[in-house]
């Protein structure tokens, strides 16, 4: 097979991107598929996709199957839901490189929205990092603890908080912590991340906390 390259070889143009996904227009050597509907709105999912449907021509795949394949999506990977006030974005985010993803994500598909984080991050990561990445874009932080025995006490956290950011909550779990965000929301976006335990804190919660 040979090395394809994207940006020389391998091009992906974004027709469409919002909350609901993204549609893309992957080219390659001797082939164009247009029109792809991607799941997944976030915006490195585009490279992402890319690669898949290079390396799916590549193998001889049918174009029925890679568009079929197009619309898988990952849990926690720049999810997007919709709650009663607006918009809930789940990421994992688990160190400063993915909270900058995320933060080129809600940018681009929630141009001039500022953001409400329900943050929650582990001891063994970079904490400051992720958080000097997403404030920039927060209105709000409010700040849990997963499940995780590994977890940062919010307190902790709280310290590490700019004061640029307006407000900054604590709260004794991550379903208090998305309570209180969408009971109190004062923007349209409400964005858990930090870890992927407290996204799995949060997707297993009853849907009434949503």
């Amino acid at each position: 097979m040979p090395l394809l390259v994207e940006g020389r070889d391998l091009t992906v143009t974004v027709e469409r991107r919002g909350p609901d996904g993204q549609r893309l227009t992957c080219t390659g050597p001797g082939w164009s598929l247009a029109g792809l509907e991607l799941g997944m709105p976030g915006a490195f999912q585009a490279s992402n996709a890319l690669l898949a449907v290079g390396a799916g021509r590549e193998l001889g795949a049918p174009e029925a199957a890679i568009r079929a394949g197009s619309r898988a999506w990952w849990p926690g990977r720049f999810q997007v839901l919709r709650h009663k006030r607006g918009f809930l974005v789940l990421d994992g985010a688990h160190n400063p490189a993915g909270a900058r993803a995320l933060a080129a994500s809600l940018r681009e598909v929630f141009p001039d929205s500022r953001v409400t984080f329900v943050l929650g991050i582990l001891r063994d990561k970079d904490a400051a990092g992720i958080v000097a990445a997403l404030a920039p874009l927060a209105e709000r932080f409010v700040l849990a603890a997963s499940s995780s025995p590994r977890a940062t006490a919010p307190d902790a956290l709280r310290a590490m908080v700019p004061a640029s950011v307006a407000r900054v909550d604590v709260a004794g779990s991550p379903i208090d912590a998305l309570a209180l965000a969408v009971r109190t929301a004062t923007t349209p976006v409400i964005c858990v991340a930090g870890s992927l335990s407290l996204i799995g804190d949060v997707l297993g919660a009853p849907r009434r906390s949503r």
